[in-house]
């Protein structure tokens, strides 16, 4: 589920898309997540974003912030 998070932050992810791809129904899927990584899904995908985004502003410092927030899912 991280790396499928990872590869797909770009876009919005549902807690009922990562419980498909995980093989398992979205409550434990949480629950075995915050065991794994130590936070909510909610909080990686938020974390991982942003991640991403200062890598991409510190590549490209003329970047708009809301086109690097578009680029990596947000509204």
């Amino acid at each position: 589920v991280v790396s499928y998070i990872e590869a797909h932050r770009d876009r919005k992810l549902s807690l009922e898309e990562l419980s498909m791809e995980a093989g398992v129904s979205s409550f434990p899927l949480h629950r075995l997540f915050l065991v794994y990584t130590g936070e909510p899904i909610a909080g990686f995908i938020r974390r991982t974003r942003l991640s991403a985004g200062k890598a991409l502003l510190d590549r490209q410092p003329d970047a708009s912030v809301i086109d690097v927030g578009i680029a990596l899912g947000y509204d």
